[in-house]
């Protein structure tokens, strides 16, 4: 009879709140729906979820407004959305740069794989029906209940309030910093003149997301293994962070190739934001320097080369030859190795290196100086991307997730090809320069990555290379002059760009200000911005 009388009850209850509970449910699921999205909590949420819903239910019941009803704006729906967009971007790549963000948007992002879009756009989806639930909730509850509707203005008022203060603060922090004058700082390199025939050939492979993080065995296992033979054979930098502005592909390429952080145009090119006509058309760049020094350079990717501006990039600045997807997709066009080596991306890392030794074949033929810049894609978020010849290789395949195994197939293809052209007598006056692009973005190892002192990979071998290693602080900018030192070409001060070589003794940017500080004043770099995305007036 106790029970009867208390389940008449619930149901007497539920029928005149029923909406309220219903609109508590809907609000609850879809913030903490958002929040298992953002943070891979599984399913996790669904009990906090009702809990959240019980306790809001208890309070609001009883509470409907009394007075004419009338539909409010929900204040709280401009923050959840912030969060919500926040929470994407970070469940979908990782740390959030926003930087990347806009520079992507400025330069296009090219033709798309439905295959690499498909996960995004089922992301999108999944944090939209958060926000349609958290929409629903709210506008019932604004509707029915005052103690909602004032709790809610009164959240809001409050979430403004840290974000004004959060950005005084930030604003208050970057004045009272000594920041560096980047302006004035910048250095056009000038090779100093030099007698005899010391310049060297040289080939400077990127390997995609590939960080020296991975060399920590006790996580990653072996996947480095492959290069440490090459890196034993000469110089390394072991302590190269990642500052603002030069964590992406083009970015990390921009900063090794020209000595500078790779900041979005802004608001100044604001007629020109989809597509901006050049790249750093004022950046002297490796390109810039070395044909003038008699060099015939190639850059050769399995990617498309529109995709954030790479052809702009290589070909503005002084590269002959320019090859990507395109040219792979071409020549397998009705071919059996077409869908056997296609990919998200483009095509398979095993086709750019076996490309790359026919391009290096042909240089040595010509007695032509060169220079071959090749990027891989192995190592991209968010799973990796193992090549057709590794799949039948143990040694590579027993890596716990495919994104190892993806990381050591491109490693032991690099050091193929380096066995390879060994063989062929084709290393002779020609220096290697290997390096990460950047780190490592959201992955099925990112957690691992995170819970590690990240640092970028980068080491050089060849004729006149004294084997050994470097743990200067630098940056990827340092990697520029690095370059141009190494293949014969010294520099005064061993400065160029905003980079100082690592192969001197000079005390890099990084080394003088800090990270952080260094961070800050990329981040104030608005004068060297605007001269590097402005066009030369000569």
């Amino acid at each position: 009879m106790y029970i009867r009388i208390k389940l008449d009850e619930a149901i007497r209850y539920f029928q005149e709140y029923y909406i309220v509970i219903v609109a508590c449910i809907l609000l609850s699921i879809g913030t903490f729906h958002v929040i298992k999205e953002s943070f891979d909590l599984h399913d996790l949420f669904v009990l906090p979820s009702l809990l959240t819903a019980s306790v809001l239910t208890l309070i609001l019941t009883g509470d409907q407004t009394k007075s004419p009803r009338k539909l409010n704006f929900p204040h709280l729906l401009l923050p959840f959305i912030i969060l919500t967009l926040l929470g994407y971007y970070k469940a979908m790549m990782g740390d959030i740069d926003l930087t990347a963000v806009m520079f992507h948007l400025q330069v296009g992002m090219g033709h798309l794989s439905p295959d690499l879009v498909g996960p995004f756009v089922t992301g999108g989806i999944k944090f939209a029906l958060g926000i349609l639930a958290f929409l629903i909730g709210s506008l019932i509850l604004l509707y029915q209940s005052t103690a909602y509707k004032k709790a809610e203005f009164l959240l809001a008022m409050v979430f403004y309030a840290f974000l004004l203060g959060a950005f005084v603060s930030q604003r208050v922090n970057l004045f009272q910093q000594q920041v560096a004058d980047f302006a004035a700082e910048y250095q056009v390199p000038s090779p100093i003149p030099q007698t005899g025939s010391g310049k060297m050939n040289f080939i400077h492979i990127y390997l995609e997301s590939a960080e020296r993080t991975y060399m920590r065995s006790e996580l990653f296992g072996d996947v480095m293994d492959p290069l440490k033979p090459l890196i034993d054979r000469g110089f390394e930098a072991t302590n190269l962070v990642q500052v603002r502005d030069t964590g992406w592909t083009i970015a990390g390429m921009t900063a090794s190739h020209c000595g500078v952080p790779l900041s979005p145009a802004g608001f100044s090119y604001a007629n020109k934001f989809w597509r901006l006509s050049g790249f750093l058309p004022s950046a002297v760049c490796l390109g810039d320097v070395l044909p003038n020094e008699g060099y015939d350079l190639t850059f050769l990717a399995g990617v498309d080369l529109v995709f954030s501006g790479l052809s702009n990039f290589y070909n503005m600045h002084g590269f002959q030859q320019v090859m990507g997807a395109e040219y792979f997709l071409q020549k397998l066009e009705g071919t059996d190795n077409l869908e056997r080596h296609k990919n998200a991306w483009g095509v398979s890392d095993e086709l750019v290196f076996d490309k790359a030794l026919e391009i290096l074949q042909q240089n040595v033929q010509a007695g032509q100086r060169f220079g071959l810049t090749i990027e891989t894609i192995g190592g991209h978020s968010p799973i990796g991307l193992v090549s057709p010849k590794c799949e039948s290789m143990e040694r590579i395949m027993q890596a716990r997730v495919t994104m190892l195994k993806a990381v050591k197939c491109t490693n032991w293809l690099l050091a193929d090809f380096i066995s390879k052209s060994q063989k062929l007598g084709l290393l002779e006056d020609t220096v290697i320069i290997v390096q990460s692009d950047h780190f490592a973005m959201k992955n099925s190892v990112y957690s691992e990555l995170q819970s590690s002192e990240r640092r970028n990979l980068f080491f050089v071998f060849g004729p006149g290379i004294e084997p050994g290693k470097t743990d200067k602080l630098g940056s990827l900018m340092d990697v520029y002059p690095t370059v141009l030192e190494a293949i014969g070409l010294p520099l005064k001060n061993s400065r160029a760009g905003l980079g100082v070589s690592l192969l001197s003794e000079e005390t890099t940017l990084v080394e003088t200000l800090g990270e952080d500080a260094m961070n800050e004043s990329i981040a104030l770099n608005y004068e060297l911005r605007e001269r590097l995305w402005s066009y030369p007036s000569n």
